[in-house]
């Protein structure tokens, strides 16, 4: 009969313990796709297309991409030649791009399409002395007005404004140019003289410069597009799809891993019991394949919490994990994503 209440006094303790592990918080579940190395699925069908297309064009052998190579050099296989040189490009050998698109276009120097292909890729990948080198080249064998203006662009963003002006005054003796797009196309080349990817030039000035030259062939568009980096729906410069990413494209991707991003946090409060709120900046480049490159932070304000740096060092890892459809042109893209928490 002693013995009862030790057994009571047993069971209470146990009964003690197991209601205080009860009442523990116990660690957030992650979502399915937290833990996983492999991108989340968007949603969208046509997006998850896009985004398969750059995933194949990694994965592509050596010999498959000279088979593509091959058939790209058929009439009529534009699509293919389009693939081949997204795949190079986005593996880092432009060179191998435009050499092969010169190769094309100097077969028939009076295809415009060949050529504005060769020089829409140049100055999509923002090789404003090779385009210059090209469109030099091209102005002995055609002297057209279109490579004059392109040749004074490219000699522009390349740092050559003398040279620049002369190819404008060739390009305006060549054919007419109206006084009010010859203004208009002066002044952009000198206010837009920057090397780098450039901001839509200003709508008005567009506009004078689209009506000039939107209905005199694709070289003269093509001047128009790379000079403002604007250009009308139903325009065609050449025959090569360029792919692209649109900003609710890009996004999309993005928020695609919504639910890690909000895991990060919940992981990074759990480990503390002091609350955590603020925010942080994600920055990284879209590389030519859709691939993040150099994701980091570029800002937080996590108020100095113990978790802070964890918890960057989680959004970072999900970033990474993205992928997206490939750019226009395989030209790397700067990309930026803001996340807030409250604390709770």
């Amino acid at each position: 009969m002693q013995r009862l209440p030790v057994l009571l006094w047993i069971c209470a303790a146990l009964a003690a313990a197991t209601l205080s592990l009860s009442c523990t918080k116990k660690a957030p579940l992650p979502p399915t796709e937290f833990d996983s190395p492999q991108r989340a699925m968007t949603g969208d069908p046509s997006l998850e297309n896009r985004v398969s297309d750059g995933i194949v064009l990694e994965l592509m052998t050596e010999e498959e991409l000279v088979a593509l190579k091959e058939e790209g050099g058929k009439v009529g296989q534009s699509a293919a030649l389009s693939r081949y040189v997204a795949a190079r490009t986005g593996r880092g050998e432009v060179q191998e791009s435009i050499n092969t698109l010169m190769d094309r276009a100097w077969i028939n120097l009076g295809d415009e399409v060949a050529v504005a292909d060769l020089l829409d890729l140049t100055m999509g990948q923002l090789k404003w002395s090779a385009c210059a080198q090209i469109a030099t080249e091209l102005a002995q064998r055609r002297r057209d007005s279109a490579i004059f203006l392109i040749r004074a662009l490219c000699l522009r963003r390349s740092g050559d404004a003398v040279a620049a002006a002369e190819n404008v005054a060739a390009a305006e003796a060549q054919t007419n140019i109206s006084p009010d797009a010859l203004a208009t196309l002066r002044e952009l080349l000198d206010e837009r003289a920057s090397g780098n990817q450039l901001p839509p030039a200003d709508e008005d000035r567009y506009r004078v410069l689209r009506d000039e030259f939107g209905r005199s062939g694709p070289l003269y568009r093509l001047f128009v597009q790379h000079l403002t980096e604007r250009s009308e729906p139903g325009w065609t410069t050449g025959s090569l799809d360029w792919f692209g990413l649109r900003p609710d494209e890009e996004r999309g991707v993005v928020l695609s891993r919504s639910r890690s991003y909000r895991h990060c946090h919940a992981l990074a409060q759990h480990a503390s019991k002091a609350p955590l709120g603020g925010s942080a900046t994600i920055v990284w480049f879209i590389d030519g394949l859709g691939r993040v490159t150099n994701a980091q932070i570029s800002e937080s304000d996590w108020g100095g919490h113990e978790q802070g740096d964890w918890l960057n060092a989680c959004l970072v890892d999900q970033i990474n994990k993205l992928r997206f459809p490939v750019p226009k042109y395989g030209r790397y893209m700067p990309a930026r994503h803001k996340v807030a928490y409250s604390a709770n």
